[in-house]
This record gives structure tokens, C-alpha cells and sequence, in this order.
């Protein structure tokens, strides 16, 4: 009996697993898609994603979006543009969880998602008459939250991200 139920939670595992990363897999390319993306970016951003399926971070990315998502709806705010290491990530910029003003023609400098985890703390930025709510919110929506030298931070399984304040959007 010990062993059906084990073989039932291990499915229920694996189908979780591959359910998440046909998520983040379509919710790239939609993404892309609507920012009208070229074929470059496309193929830069398949490659990022098989890191971050490999690292095993996608559940964590889709939670990011979950929140970024969240506060779009409720506060009518989004991540500030231009800051944050996330910035240089085209499934984070598919995904919404980061913005620039366009893609066109824009090469980022991306760096590895192993580099951005060995930093251990990584930044979105909020403007500042909406950070505090963002972080409320996070906390009213479940998220694991607690504060790093004063600032708030939402613990992932694998990510720490940092929610920081801007004056304005630049």
C-alpha cells in the first residue's frame, strides 16, 4: 500500500513539474509574441528557458509573475523599466516580470540565470507611492516575505527578490 501511494505522489509530482514548464514555455512565447519578438530573440529566449528548466527555477519565475501580475490588476502598477537584474532577461520581459520601452532591435547583455542565483538576492524596482502596498499585498497573497537591511524581500525556493523603490518611472 506504502509503495502505491508513493508511485501516486511521485506522479502527481512529475505531471506538477511538466505542467509548469509547459506553462512558462507557452507564456514566453505568448509573451514574445505580443511584444512583436524576432526569430533572434525567440531562439535567445528557448535558450534561457532550458537553463531555467535545468536549474529548476520555473516554478519560482511563474510565482514572480503570479505577484507582478497581482499588482498590475489591484494597484495598477508595473515594475519600473530599465532597473533591476532582471532587465536583461527575455523570458522576464515575456513573462511581464520586467519591461524595457522596446524590443525591437534590442540586445540585452544577458547574463546566466546560475550567475543572477549565485548573487543570491535579486532587485524589481516599484515606484515609490507604490512599493509598500506591493509588499502588502504579497503578504495578503500568501508570499513568504521578511526584511533584508531594511528592505523587503520575498523568499522563493530558490530566489530571494528584492523589492526596491524608484522616484519616478524613468
Amino acid at each position: 500500500m506504502a509503495t502505491k501511494k508513493n508511485k501516486e505522489i511521485k506522479r502527481q509530482e512529475s505531471l506538477g513539474k511538466k505542467n509548469a514548464i509547459q506553462s512558462i514555455e507557452f507564456l514566453t512565447s505568448f509573451g514574445l509574441k505580443q511584444m512583436g519578438a524576432e526569430d533572434s530573440i525567440y531562439a535567445s529566449a528557448k535558450a534561457e528557458l532550458k537553463e531555467i528548466i535545468q536549474l529548476e527555477i520555473y516554478n519560482d519565475i511563474l510565482d514572480i509573475k503570479k505577484l507582478t501580475d497581482g499588482v498590475k490588476q489591484h494597484l495598477n502598477a508595473k515594475v519600473c523599466s530599465k532597473k533591476g537584474e532582471l532587465n536583461d532577461s527575455y523570458v522576464c520581459l515575456a513573462l511581464g516580470i520586467s519591461c524595457i520601452d522596446e524590443i525591437h532591435n534590442q540586445s540585452l547583455h544577458s547574463r546566466t540565470w546560475e550567475e543572477r542565483l549565485k548573487q543570491k538576492i535579486l532587485s524589481i524596482y516599484y515606484p515609490d507611492d507604490v512599493r509598500n502596498k506591493v509588499v502588502a499585498l504579497a503578504k495578503e497573497n500568501g508570499f513568504n516575505t521578511s526584511l533584508y537591511f531594511g528592505q523587503p524581500v520575498i523568499k522563493f525556493s530558490k530566489i530571494f527578490l528584492l523589492i526596491k523603490r524608484t522616484m519616478q518611472e524613468e
